[in-house]
């Protein structure tokens, strides 16, 4: 089945090379911080956790900028945006829908490797929800090995390694209305629906996003008390509105991914398998151990959480097996994967057994490390490979694709 799956991108950059020296220091140097990010907290040094945890998640935006110039993704929007560009439809007829890219096209142009910057700051946005989930939750210990987790998870290829950037960021923007739905993000109403507003016009996948991230919400939240205020109504009115204008361009585009045949295998791989089969094997044995039953399980908020975006997950892999749309299923693997993953973590929070996240966490770590420091197979220049970073400086890149 796997033999299916196309090998060539429409788009290329040759401006690139391999340096498993220059990454697998950096990743060597996280895993440094992380450590260092423990023993601050542990001293309960203020200054010094927020300075390592500040320089790790930097030092995570930097090897995500490196590693994703020579991605395919990044090299078509790099030619979208030049401004220089004498060939083909203008941006707004590129990325319909999207105004967030055309406002900030002009910023986007000034930074060093332009997208592949962008590509960065998304992954260090991601990096940091869970070191402030630590923080919210007194747990500042586990905050670099958490960032650490979530970076080199197998689940996450498609957003972090495929840099899906535009898809990445709009996931990103509903992580607050998966935190108030899963009962973290109390108070924060306002937050919650900005973030929400903002990342309709990042991406078209932003309605179904939105959908996934509010599930949690559905046990929470008590609709009777809800239907009597008027900013319930407010935001109920502010969805339609949303679905109005975004559900034909949407459905255009889904109908477009249906008929165009491709589809990832990422969300099958035998490392995604692996990690997923490490993940049920925790909650099991936690489960055992605590003498935890399926009916307490599914009293909790984090537990339902946990099984509801594992079946959400299986379900998408399910339809890559047996072929059922999965030109519209794999799309929303990192969706589901990173809902999992909190989730994951706020159970394991829940039942007082963060020291179980450690088979899940060494094996993501050494398959991240054994692909950063010993890579195989790496093409630069004519595959569109994940570690090809730039041969040069920013200032020397030519980015008009002839």
């Amino acid at each position: 089945m796997l033999e299916t799956f196309p090998t060539e991108a429409p788009f290329r950059i040759n401006q690139v090379m391999a340096s498993p020296l220059l990454m697998g220091f950096l990743f060597a140097v996280q895993l440094v911080l992380a450590a260092a990010a423990t023993v601050a907290a542990r001293r309960r040094s203020q200054f010094g956790w927020w300075l390592v945890i500040c320089g790790l998640i930097g030092l995570t935006a930097l090897f995500f900028s490196l590693a994703s110039w020579g991605t395919s993704d990044i090299a078509k929007l790099n030619f979208y945006f030049d401004p220089v560009r004498e060939t083909g439809p203008p941006l707004q007829a590129l990325l319909p829908f999207e105004p967030f890219w055309w406002s900030l096209a002009p910023l986007i142009i000034q930074l060093p490797y332009r997208m592949a910057a962008v590509q960065g700051l998304i992954v260090a946005g991601f990096a940091a929800v869970p070191v402030l989930l630590s923080r919210s939750w007194n747990l500042q210990v586990w905050a670099g090995w958490w960032l650490l987790l979530l970076c080199s998870s197998p689940i996450l290829h498609g957003f972090f390694q495929n840099s899906h950037s535009r898809q990445a960021f709009a996931t990103l923007l509903a992580v607050p209305l998966f935190l108030w739905g899963i009962g973290v993000a109390r108070g924060k109403a306002l937050w919650v629906m900005g973030s929400a507003l903002l990342s309709t016009v990042v991406h078209l996948t932003a309605l179904p996003t939105l959908v996934l991230a509010g599930l949690p919400a559905l046990r929470l939240v008590q609709w009777q008390r809800w239907t009597r205020r008027k900013s319930f109504w407010l935001l109920v009115s502010v969805l339609v509105l949303i679905l109005v204008v975004l559900l034909s361009p949407l459905l255009t585009k889904l109908n477009a991914y249906a008929e165009g045949g491709f589809f990832s295998s990422y969300p099958i791989k035998t490392d995604v398998l692996r990690a997923q089969f490490l993940l049920v094997g925790t909650v099991a044995v936690v489960c055992l151990k605590q003498r935890h039953s399926w009916r307490n399980f599914l009293e909790e908020q984090e537990g339902c959480c946990l099984l509801l975006y594992l079946g959400c997950y299986v379900t998408i892999q399910a339809s890559l097996f047996w072929r059922f749309f999965p030109q519209i299923t794999f799309r929303f693997g990192d969706t589901v994967g990173i809902f999992l993953l909190l989730s994951f973590l706020a159970w394991l929070r829940r039942r007082q057994a963060l020291f179980m996240v450690l088979p899940l966490l060494v094996f993501s770590l050494l398959a991240w490390g054994d692909r950063v420091m010993w890579p195989e197979g790496l093409n630069c220049g004519s595959d569109d490979d994940f570690l090809c970073i730039p041969d040069r400086w920013p200032w020397s890149i030519d980015y008009v694709i002839r």
